[in-house]
């Protein structure tokens, strides 16, 4: 799933969270499971809870970046990925280092399906 959402400077990561928990139903994904992550230099870091967006747009775009002045019509976009934990099956915990095949995907990266013999086969 792909969220656009207007944010403002001061949102934390924690705040994300709240909004895919909220969205994509407490059910599916609980905010124990969750983890926002950014690109940085090739890399997927997962974020602190407590990041802020402009934190965020000073990692990605360097110092001079910045949300926080209001009368600038370039709103700069800081994308972010986010990602579901795996479940201990037993123990019932989400553990930090496994996360679903489709977490942090990004548009158009999803896992496509098929019935085509050939191309099962292949």
């Amino acid at each position: 799933q792909l969220y656009m959402l207007p944010l403002e400077a001061t949102y934390t990561v924690a705040d994300l969270k709240a909004f895919i928990h909220f969205k994509g139903g407490p059910d599916t994904f609980p905010l124990p499971s969750l983890d926002v992550a950014l690109v940085e230099q090739g890399d997927l870091n997962v974020l602190a809870d407590d990041d802020t967006i402009e934190v965020l747009a000073k990692r990605l775009y360097g110092d001079d970046a910045t949300l926080l002045r209001p009368d600038d019509p370039n709103k700069i976009p800081v994308p972010v990925y986010w990602g579901k934990r795996l479940q201990d099956p037993k123990y019932f915990f989400w553990i930090p280092s496994l996360h679903t095949p489709d977490s942090f995907l990004g548009p158009g990266q999803g896992t496509t399906t098929t019935t085509d013999p050939a191309k099962v086969a292949a």
